[in-house]
């Protein structure tokens, strides 16, 4: 089966490694011209870390990871 996703975001990349995973052909396509520089931070905990886990990138998430800044607000 091949699978088109579009979006090359947090949700469409995820859905394209789990799919490969599972045998099927997968095409993502994105919009932006390239690579962006920077974006928002991601929440790691809950189900996200589950995910992660799953895909075997936990370890490497987590050896990355940023420290939030406190005093929002």
């Amino acid at each position: 089966m091949n699978v088109l996703i579009v979006g090359a975001g947090i949700a469409g990349d995820t859905l394209a490694v789990l799919l490969g995973r599972a045998g099927r052909q997968v095409t993502v396509v994105e919009i932006a011209p390239r690579l962006r520089t920077g974006g928002q931070t991601v929440d790691l905990r809950g189900d996200s870390r589950d995910v992660l886990d799953r895909l075997g990138l936990l370890d490497e998430c987590l050896a990355h990871l940023v420290r939030p800044r406190t005093g929002y607000g």
